[in-house]
């Protein structure tokens, strides 16, 4: 997503469950082979519609979610929560 390019991702109950806007930031498939060899087959039937999807929304997903930023701002409220005194 990051770089600008739709995503395949299974439903598995890890972290892309989270991530990814099915239709939008890409696609959700099974975990089974057959399912995930149709996603890949739905970006390369259709690659413009799901180009511009990633482009779109993913890249800007995936900044702001995982950018350099959100991680640096989130490194200093632990470092915060750590150097505060105790009550």
């Amino acid at each position: 997503m990051a770089a600008g390019l739709p995503v395949v991702v299974t439903l598995n109950g890890g972290g892309s469950d989270d991530i990814l806007d099915h239709g939008r930031t890409g696609l959700y498939c099974g975990v089974d082979p057959a399912s995930i060899a149709d996603g890949l087959q739905r970006l390369i039937d259709d690659p413009g519609v799901t180009r511009g999807w990633a482009r779109a929304v993913g890249v800007d997903v995936a900044r702001r979610r995982y950018g350099q930023d959100r991680y640096r701002s989130g490194i200093m409220r632990v470092y915060d929560s750590l150097c505060s005194p105790a009550d």
